[in-house]
């Protein structure tokens, strides 16, 4: 019995029917995710080659001030970026940021504020320059909008984009989605009218009146409970955005 046994294991150990698709077994899940993993990081390369090239149009429109009929700025800004997404990148409002700047050097800084009590922060209660005029000290000064003529706009803009395949979920991604981000920087045409920066003296937010009176550049702003200069000193005027216009016709301003 023994010796028949012996035989038949040399003969399968001799035989190599069968081991194609063993090898098969072996590379084919590497083979499989080489290809999907192919798949996937060039979507992923397409629709943020879109996404930044959809962005530069719509920054190249939002310099030029125009304003369709039947529509806000912001909201044709993000159709254009839609209209060069071919389909692959769906945006919204909730997905782009637009913020005014007094200049390149500002963007994404705070708020100019006097640190009192030196550790480096601003707490509430000390006094800011308000560059936004929103009443309020900000870690970020930019003032949401498309600015007005000459003023510096950041322009930023973030998807979820789908993943194609969703075999690669669990690798790269989150839930099924890859994050992808633009931005780009402009300074808009000179022209006439929009939203401006407080500090500009263009037209403030919706609703609120031209900035600082002639001469006066920027604004500092104090706590309620802190005692304003007289109205009738030369350094100071009381303004619309609830702060203090803040610098003489003779003073150089800080921006």
């Amino acid at each position: 019995m023994m010796p028949r046994k012996l035989r038949i294991f040399r003969r399968l150990r001799r035989s190599e029917r069968g081991a194609t698709v063993l090898e098969i077994s072996f590379v084919m899940p590497i083979l499989v995710l080489l290809v999907l993993g192919t798949i996937e990081f060039s979507m992923i390369a397409f629709a943020n080659a879109l996404l930044e090239g959809a962005l530069r149009e719509a920054s190249r429109f939002g310099i030029t001030g125009q304003v369709p009929q039947g529509t806000t700025r912001e909201q044709y800004i993000v159709d254009v970026m839609n209209a060069h997404g071919n389909g692959v990148v769906v945006l919204t409002e909730d997905n782009v940021s637009i913020l005014t700047y007094p200049n390149f050097s500002k963007i994404g800084q705070p708020e100019p504020f006097t640190d009192e009590n030196g550790n480096g922060s601003y707490d509430s209660g000390e006094p800011y320059t308000d560059v936004n005029c929103n009443n309020q000290w900000d870690s970020d000064m930019g003032l949401a909008g498309a600015g007005a003529g000459g003023e510096v706009v950041l322009y930023s803009v973030t998807y979820d984009l789908p993943l194609m395949t969703g075999y690669l979920n669990g690798i790269i991604g989150n839930d099924g989605k890859f994050p992808l981000a633009a931005n780009v920087a402009v300074r808009n045409e000179p022209f006439e009218g929009g939203t401006g920066i407080c500090q500009t003296g263009e037209r403030g937010p919706a609703g609120r009146q031209a900035g600082p009176p002639p001469g006066f550049r920027f604004a500092v702003c104090f706590p309620a409970t802190m005692a304003l200069p007289s109205s009738t000193s030369p350094w100071w005027r009381r303004s619309w955005c609830s702060c203090s216009w803040a610098g003489s016709r003779s003073a150089a301003s800080p921006f």
